[in-house]
């Protein structure tokens, strides 16, 4: 599960996003994954987390830059990786889509997706 709030925002473009997941898949042999987040707009990276402790659950909080109208459209991706090394493919653990116009329209500018990397079979 993965929640994005958008609770600290400044106009009319820079925005402040807090992410959590929650119950990330574990490693081969029950390790934790070292789990960092990507955020993507129209397949190009806008924002980058840093790599944290091994953790099950991690939180993030992250500025980037978004320009759209208010009740304009604005998907944007979540993935969520575990850090494997520096010369290891990392893994993919989970992947939520947002519409941003949503997220700060929605109460407390907060939104909550499943896992829907889980729904589509991703490894």
């Amino acid at each position: 599960m993965l929640i994005l709030n958008s609770a600290c925002f400044t106009m009319p473009t820079k925005y402040q996003l807090s992410l959590h997941a929650d119950k990330l898949k574990r490693r081969f042999l029950g390790g934790r994954p070292a789990p960092y987040a990507i955020v993507t707009l129209n397949g190009q990276d806008i924002g980058r987390t840093e790599i944290r402790e091994p953790t099950q659950h991690p939180d993030w909080c992250i500025s980037m830059t978004l320009e759209f109208s208010p009740g304009q459209k604005l998907p944007f991706t979540v993935f969520v990786y575990d850090w494997r090394g520096a010369n290891s493919n990392d893994k993919l653990l989970a992947k939520a889509e947002f519409d941003a116009s949503e997220v700060f329209r929605s109460p407390g500018h907060m939104q909550m997706k499943e896992d829907e990397s889980r729904n589509n079979g991703a490894q």
